[in-house]
């Protein structure tokens, strides 16, 4: 367990770089709990960032992750999470999953926003959960952090990590799908502008990319169609639990 989780009161105020480094990425995760028993020790801190699920349902499912109960449960500021404000890659017509060429950009926008669940406050709630007494070590870590930010995925990444010179060790692209999953655009897709934002990243890539089993890299997306996901991710690795490993061709540097 890391020093600064160790120590962690509820008393205790948050620091950005302790929950962001070395943590799990997880965006359009909706209210999935499976990371958090598939990789909790691997890493001990978990991101999860969805743009459609209300505050009220994230802590009444906080309360239901089995074995655990929270140390606390705190609202975190945006400042907190990103004081900086610098310039965003650009977006481009071919990221959205819904433009074709001809049609009106802002019309596609448009439509992607209904995506967005517009009736709730953008939130972000912080909980250092702790392992029941009752239960065997076996089941997972003592502690793990866990951020939930309501967010788009992509400028989420962006500002977090990217602007405060942070990387996380893992990223997970599983539950963001299009139609009923309610993305703008395709995560998964080489040279998307999610693959162009995380390479971005001053401080360099994530470590693993984790990604789902039923969706294989040789589904074709958008005219795509390789043996892996993203440029730099192209080892697979013994996978744990549902999710595919991909680990990068970047020299580790922790």
């Amino acid at each position: 367990m890391p020093e600064w989780l160790r120590d962690t009161t509820n008393t205790t105020n948050f620091d950005r770089k302790s929950a962001l480094e070395k943590s799990v990425y997880y965006p359009g995760c909706g209210m999935d709990g499976a990371p958090l028993q598939a990789y909790g020790g691997f890493t001990h801190s978990f991101v999860y960032v969805d743009y459609y699920t209300e505050k009220e349902k994230v802590i009444s499912q906080i309360y239901k992750i089995a074995g655990y109960t929270p140390l606390f449960i705190k609202e975190v500021s945006r400042h907190e999470l990103a004081p900086l404000n610098l310039d965003r890659v650009e977006r481009k017509p071919s990221d959205y999953a819904n433009w074709r060429p001809g049609r009106n950009i802002e019309d596609v926008i448009e439509s992607a926003k209904r995506g967005i669940n517009l009736e709730v406050m953008p939130y972000c709630v912080w909980s250092v959960m702790q392992r029941k007494i009752t239960v065997n070590p076996g089941h997972g870590p003592e502690r793990f952090s866990l951020l939930f930010i309501f967010g788009e995925g992509i400028s989420t990444y962006e500002s977090i990590y990217n602007w405060n010179r942070i990387r996380p060790l893992g990223l997970i692209l599983n539950r963001a799908d299009l139609g009923f999953g309610r993305n703008w655009t395709v995560f998964q897709q080489r040279g998307s502008i999610f693959e162009r934002v995380v390479k971005a990243n001053p401080t360099g890539l994530p470590q693993y990319l984790f990604t789902s089993n039923y969706q294989p890299p040789r589904l074709d997306f958008k005219g795509g169609n390789s043996e892996y996901y993203w440029e730099n991710f192209t080892k697979n690795i013994p996978d744990r639990s549902y999710l595919t490993i991909w680990q990068s061709d970047a020299e580790p540097q922790w």
